[in-house]
C-alpha cells in the first residue's frame, strides 16, 4: 500500500477525463482502512469526475490474489505470501515412447489417433485427419499440442476426457459404436476406451434423421428451415 487511496482515485481520474466510457480500476485499501477512508475515496471520486469506483479492503477476502508481508516498526518486512496457483513441472519427452494408434471415422474424414504411454499412463497424443483442409489439420495439431501439454504437466487423463467429450461439430457421424460429434469428440473417445474406466462413450443412437451440428440431437424441417428439438439450433 504504498500508494495513498487518494491517489489511486486521482490516477483513475486522469484516465477518465480523457475517456468516454468508464474507467475500471480498484481502490486498494489497507486492512486497518475505516468506514471514512471509504466514504472519502468515494466522495473523491465523484469529485473528480470518475464514472464508477471498486475498493477492496486488505484481507477483506480468505483468499486473495497477492497478499505481501507488512513492515515492521524496525523497517524489515516480515514473511509475506504471494499466491499465484499451483505451479506443475513440464515432463522432458524421452528419446522414444509406445503406444497405441487407432482409426476413428469423423464428419471429417477418418481420424487417426496415436497415443504414447509412459509409466502406464498416456503421455503425448497425436491426430493426422485425412482428405481434410488446411485449417481442420493446424487445429487438430493445436489440439494435440495442448493434450499433450496437459499430460506432461501432470493432469489426469479423466479430465482431459472431460473436457473433450461432447464438443460439438457440423457434421456429427457414427462411429464406432457412438456418434461422433467433432475432432476434439473422437479424441475424447479413443482415450475413454484406452485409459478411462473400462466404459465405452456410448450415446443413445437415433438413426432416423439428420442431427444438430451444435448438440448432435435430432433436427426437423419446418417451413424449409432445420431446427434442433433439443438446443433450439436453427438454419434457414
Amino acid at each position: 500500500h504504498d500508494v495513498s487511496p487518494e491517489w489511486h482515485v486521482r490516477m483513475q481520474a486522469a484516465f477518465q477525463k480523457y475517456t468516454d466510457n468508464a474507467v475500471s480500476k480498484t481502490i486498494n485499501l489497507p486492512h486497518d482502512a475505516t468506514v471514512q477512508d471509504v466514504e472519502d475515496a468515494y466522495l473523491l471520486a465523484y469529485k473528480l469526475g470518475c464514472k464508477g469506483i471498486t475498493i477492496y479492503r486488505d484481507g477483506s477476502r480468505a483468499e486473495q490474489v497477492l497478499s505481501t508481508g507488512t513492515t515492521s516498526a524496525s523497517g524489515s518486512e516480515t514473511e509475506g505470501e504471494v499466491k499465484i496457483g499451483n505451479k506443475r513441472d513440464v515432463k522432458d519427452r524421452p528419446q522414444t515412447l509406445q503406444g497405441i494408434t487407432e482409426k476413428i471415422k469423423t464428419g471429417y474424414g477418418n481420424l487417426y489417433v496415436t497415443v504414447n504411454i509412459l509409466d502406464g499412463k498416456p503421455f503425448e497424443v497425436f491426430a493426422q485427419i485425412g482428405k481434410s483442409g488446411y485449417s481442420t489439420m493446424a487445429d487438430t495439431e493445436a489440439i494435440c499440442r495442448l493434450i499433450s501439454l496437459a499430460f506432461r504437466s501432470g493432469v489426469p487423463v479423466s479430465k482431459v476426457i472431460k473436457q473433450l467429450k461432447g464438443i460439438g461439430g457440423s457434421t456429427p457421424v457414427f462411429g464406432n459404436g457412438a456418434l461422433i460429434s467433432s475432432i476434439p469428440d473422437a479424441i475424447a473417445h479413443v482415450l475413454h476406451t484406452h485409459f478411462g474406466e473400462g466404459k465405452e462413450i456410448k450415446q443413445e443412437l437415433d438413426f432416423s434423421g439428420e442431427f444438430c451440428p451444435d448438440c448432435g440431437g435430432r433436427i426437423e424441417h419446418e417451413a424449409g428451415c432445420i431446427v434442433c428439438t433439443s438446443c433450439g439450433y436453427s438454419k434457414c
